[in-house]
């Protein structure tokens, strides 16, 4: 037979005797120290101090990784926000170089374009009927 074992068996049947496993060296982890270690109440409270530290680790590294995934989404989204004032700018002055009639009415569309957006960042509610009136415009 070729493959490893765990392709041969379904998923949860593994797991369950993974945890098994976990739960039956864990028990025997406890029985061992209880019989190594008379007084419990010396060593307590230096575990305490141990598992604090540790979950204060844990809860520090969870805050960077926070902290630089939504820096990296503000910069993105800055990005992207001066990507569509250079793009609206480019098509400004392009529209410059159509003849006459149509030059100023691109030329309106594009303003009004630009005031739209302004009021779509500028609503402090997130009213979405209220965003999708404005989208719709």
């Amino acid at each position: 037979m070729s493959g490893s074992i765990f392709y041969r068996f379904d998923p949860i049947i593994i797991c369950l005797i993974l945890m098994g496993l976990l739960l039956t060296a864990e028990e025997f982890g406890f029985r061992l120290r209880a019989r190594t270690r008379p007084d419990p109440d010396a060593t307590e409270k230096t575990d305490i101090a141990l598992v604090l530290g540790a979950i204060l680790t844990l809860l520090a590294l969870l805050l960077g990784f926070t902290y630089a995934m939504s820096q990296a989404r503000y910069d993105t989204r800055r990005q992207l926000v001066v990507d569509e004032a250079n793009a609206i700018g480019t098509a400004y002055l392009r529209a410059k170089t159509l003849p006459e009639p149509r030059s100023s009415d691109i030329q309106e569309l594009l303003r009004q374009y630009a005031a739209l957006r302004v009021e779509i960042i500028s609503i402090k509610d997130d009213a979405p009927q209220r965003i999708q009136e404005v989208d719709s415009r």
